[in-house]
């Protein structure tokens, strides 16, 4: 068994979408656009030819030692709550903030957040949790590749598609790589819900 991992980068470089019904698949609407996107995207990560970025190199070798279904639900648990964390950030840095500046308007909402629970600080994440020097440098990298390579695409799998392929070639037939991708996507949503 690999090493727990506690870090869930990103990487958008391989972001190609399908054509769908003569437009690209920038997001899925509907079981028939899911499953679609899904056999594409089986077939792209069994055929991708890729270079793990440093980024991501912890991260594909957690993938590379564990079962594939435990990856695809490690990924869309996790990852789901690496994008809230960073989702925050990347708006800030979108929007031309500073760091300095984003801290100063995170520690307001932080500081919001305590209130909301009588002042118990034991009740929120701290705020370190919610920006420091090394997730604004992740949030900054992250936002420039997604401007660089998705096209407006929203498929959550596409800063997750290197660890996702190397999950997908550990399995043998169709149903389970399907399977694989099929997990990672109920177990974002069941996040998503919560």
């Amino acid at each position: 068994m690999a090493k727990k991992i506690d870090y869930y980068p990103r990487c958008f470089r391989y972001s190609d979408v399908p054509v769908f019904q003569g437009r690209k698949l920038l997001y899925a609407s509907g079981d028939i656009e899911y499953q679609f996107y899904l056999e594409w995207l089986v077939s792209y990560l069994d055929n991708l030819k890729y270079e793990v970025p440093d980024c991501q190199r912890e991260l594909c070798q957690w993938a590379a030692g564990e079962k594939p279904l435990y990856v695809a639900s490690g990924l869309g648990n996790e990852g789901f709550e690496h994008q809230l964390t960073i989702g925050n950030i990347i708006d800030y840095v979108d929007g031309g903030y500073s760091y300095v500046e984003t801290v100063n308007e995170l520690r307001g909402f932080h500081e919001e957040r305590v209130k909301e629970f009588d002042g118990d600080i034991d009740m929120v994440d701290p705020f370190e949790t919610w920006i420091n020097p090394f997730l604004w440098k992740e949030a900054t990298r992250e936002a420039m590749e997604r401007k660089l390579f998705t096209n407006c695409a929203s498929h959550f799998d596409l800063g997750y598609r290197i660890p996702l392929a190397i999950a997908l070639r550990r399995t043998e037939t169709l149903k389970e790589k399907y399977e694989i991708l099929d997990r990672f996507y109920f177990c974002f949503n069941e996040e998503a819900s919560k």
